[in-house]
């Protein structure tokens, strides 16, 4: 990552490889951004970053397993 304290989710979707609607779904239900600005554009610190990567991490590794009938 560089050194920017706070990253748009556009950034943020680029490195996580993570569309943008799937973050702001995330965000929604989790409420993992911390900033936004009067344009109510959200912003997302190194925390939060490690918070979502954790969150694709774990929810796209159990799809590695079928646990379908």
């Amino acid at each position: 990552m560089n050194d920017k304290t706070y990253k748009t989710i556009t950034e943020v979707s680029k490195l996580l490889n993570l569309n943008t609607h799937i973050i702001r779904y995330w965000d929604s239900k989790l409420g993992i951004s911390t900033q936004s600005n009067s344009k109510k554009q959200k912003f997302y610190n190194n925390y939060n970053i490690n918070q979502l990567k954790e969150l694709k991490d774990t929810l796209y590794q159990s799809r590695k397993y079928n646990y379908s009938l």
